[in-house]
This record gives structure tokens, sequence and C-alpha cells, in this order.
């Protein structure tokens, strides 16, 4: 089911539509904010089996502030004679329920079917209606340094090793294939906030539903009706994301003179906007039209595979002296999307003007023991795959960027739509 309000996101935003930032309310070293009390009372709670002391004594647990991005903020917790330390992130409600969900029931599909190294998952809430106030989750610590951190004193040798190591895990979210395009969550958990039941074999059943995609669900978008997922091939999804940016421009106008326009951000709609409405709205039809064009033929049966859009050096732990890869991370949002979309490498190995990224690739592509038949898979890297991720892109920047889009457009007609 959608997201769906009469109200806007309760949350505020901060910073240009260049540089979109959640805003807390609070500050995480406020002495007055009861925060880590309410972190302590639900670390032993859900750690009751896992500490020595039977109860738990809460004088013994120790809540410290670790970081905060944009949308998350982290804790670590130790407990006194323990040896294990654990990680609680709370987060904004970018996507209320959905988001969370989703990220746990990918940490364990990937625990259950790859080797692929993710934090163990103890407890979690996909629901802001607790003491906390906030949606949150409770894992393992994975100690360790971020690739990004080591990356410059990372000897080459070392590089090389990395990157080895790194493709056979990648390549293991290409071997799991799904029907449907959308975002991953347990099966029949609907409304349940907490971690699904599992199977009697201990093991859990999962689904494809709804997108977790700006275009569905930033800003405004949250509250508007429409079609979320699961779709069933890529046209029904580029279909449906064209409708969300055409049904956000006709209902912007309306921002300006609602009663309760405070509550919403200058950024989702200001008067600028209204002057470009006539040509947003044509460069939506003009996506329409070319859409059928370019994605003229059906996808594979079940040739979805999980991808992570955002693996960079930031999002893999290692070992600081060995740099054996410990964990991945940067798992929430992630997507099940067509292999058209899901390229082959990770973000850190996508610039092609580097000497450097170029050889770390021959690495890569060797570790995986691909075929040339196989590196040359429509999947991958064909002009068939590449024109259809400009225009994905393209619809993406419909209404942030409407000049990208417009350019986007122009390249497709220009390269690939030639008159007769």
């Amino acid at each position: 089911m959608a997201a769906s309000s009469p109200r806007p996101n309760p949350m505020k935003w901060t910073g240009d539509r260049n540089a979109r930032k959640g805003l807390w309310s609070t500050d995480p070293l406020d002495p007055m904010d009861d925060t880590i009390d309410d972190i302590n009372f639900l670390a032993l709670k859900h750690l009751v089996h896992e500490l020595p002391d039977q109860p738990p004594q809460a004088g013994k647990c120790l809540v410290k502030f670790h970081r905060q991005s944009d949308f998350k903020r982290l804790y670590t917790i130790s407990y006194l004679g323990h040896p294990i330390r654990y990680l609680f992130s709370m987060a904004l409600p970018l996507v209320p329920y959905y988001k969370t969900a989703s990220e746990v029931a990918v940490h364990f599909y990937l625990r259950e079917n790859t080797t692929i190294p993710v934090a163990r998952l103890i407890a979690a809430d996909s629901s802001a209606k607790n003491r906390l106030g906030f949606e949150w989750k409770l894992s393992e610590y994975i100690e360790g340094e971020t690739a990004e951190n080591v990356w410059l004193t990372m000897p080459w040798k070392s590089r090389f090793e990395f990157v080895a190591a790194l493709a056979p895990l990648l390549g293991q979210l290409r071997d799991h294939k799904f029907d449907r395009i959308g975002s991953l969550y347990f099966r029949g958990a609907e409304g349940q906030y907490g971690l699904a039941e599992c199977n009697e074999d201990g093991r859990y059943t999962y689904m494809v539903g709804q997108l977790l995609q700006p275009s569905f669900h930033f800003h405004r978008r949250l509250f508007l009706p429409g079609h979320r997922g699961s779709f069933g091939d890529s046209s029904e999804w580029m279909r449906a994301e064209i409708d969300f940016q055409m049904r956000w421009i006709e209902t912007g106008p309306a921002v300006q003179t609602s009663e309760n326009r405070g509550d919403f951000d200058d950024e989702d709609w200001d008067s600028d906007f209204d002057e470009m409405v006539p040509k947003m709205k044509e460069l939506c039809r003009r996506y329409q039209d070319v859409l059928p064009r370019i994605l003229n033929t059906a996808d594979s049966p079940s040739s979805y595979v999980l991808h992570h859009h955002d693996l960079s050096l930031a999002n893999i732990i290692v070992d600081p002296i060995t740099f054996k890869i410990e964990a991945i991370t940067g798992w929430e949002m992630i997507h099940v999307v067509p292999e058209w979309k899901a390229s082959r490498f990770p973000k850190f190995l996508e610039n092609l003007n580097s000497a450097e990224v170029l050889t770390l690739r021959c690495f890569f592509d060797e570790a995986l023991g691909l075929t040339r038949n196989e590196l040359s898979f429509p999947g991958y890297d064909s002009s068939s795959a590449q024109t259809r991720r400009e225009l994905e892109e393209g619809v993406m920047d419909l209404t942030q960027h409407p000049g990208s889009a417009r350019d986007g457009l122009d390249w497709v007609y220009t390269n690939l739509i030639r008159p007769p």
C-alpha cells in the first residue's frame, strides 16, 4: 500500500535542490536530550539473551553518539565485561515504514542467500510510534575502517587484492533473479513493524514490493496517489515514474495557496516553478512519446537483480592492517532492477578517465571469471542498455533538473531515433 496523508511530510529539509539535507530538531550532544536513555532501555531489552548478566544492568550499558548523516544518527553500545559492541541507528522518516522494512529484509536476504558480509541485525522497528519517536535498527558493530579512509595508504598490491575479493561478492547479486522490479520486503509482513516471523525451517520468504525511489517519495511526492510498484517490466516502471513527475507538476501550484503552506519546503514548489510548468509538462509528454521506441523489447523473464547503487569506498569496511573486507554497508533503499540498470562495477570504479580505475576494472573482471561473451551481454554495456539508462536518468531529472532531462532526450533523438 502506498503512503498517503492529507498533510505534508513532517520532516523538514535544508539546502537547495542540488544538496538536500534532512534537518534534525535536536543536538545529539545536548545533555538535556533523553535519547541516550531511551536507546539504553531498548538495547537492554533486545540484547537480554546476549549479555552476561541476567537480568542486564543498566549501569553497565554505555551508549555513545557515534556520527550523523543527513538522515541517520548512529550510536555505539558497549556493555561492561562483554566483548561485542553494537550499533544503534535511528532514521528520519524519509519514507515512513517502507525504507526501514526494506532495509531489514535486504539484510536478512543477503545473510541467508549470499556470502556478502553484512552486519548481524538483532532488532528493528519500522514504526516511529515508540518511546524513541524514530524508526530504528540494532545490529552488531563491525570493527574496522572504511576503505575510503585507508585508500590513499593502501599499497597497489593490496588494492588489486581488494578489488579481486570484492568482485565475486558483488557477482552473487546477479546470481539471484527476481521476476519483478521494486524493493525487497518480507512476504506477508505488511503492517508488522519488528522483525518478521521465519518459516519452520528457520528461513524467511521475500517479495518485491513498492519501489523506494526519489521520483515516488521525495518531498510532496510521498503523499501523491499513484502506482509505486512493484512493476512487471521496464516499460511499466518508466511510465509510472513519468506519471508521478507529471502529477507533481500538476499539483504544485496548489501548494502556493494551501492553508498549511508553511509546512511545505520552499524548494518543493516556489514561484519560479509556475513559469516552468508548461515546459516541464511538454518535456514529460516528449518522454512519454519516446518511451515505446526505446523500451520496444520485453525484458527477459526473471531478469531483475538486487543492485547496490551506492557502493562507494565509504560503504566498504576493511581491516585497517590487512585490508580484508569485513562488511559492505549502505543497503538502505536498494532496488531490484533490470540488468540494464545494474552496472557490474561498483561506484568507485565508474570513472573511465582514470588509468587506475581502468586497471582495477580488469582485475575486477578477471576475478569474476567472466568470458568475452559474458562481458558483452546486453545486460551490461550494450548500446541498448546505455540508452535505457540515459532515458531513466532523464526521467529522474524531469522536475529537479529539466535542463539535463532535455539534453538527455535530445541525445536520444540525435543518436538513436534519426529521421528516415
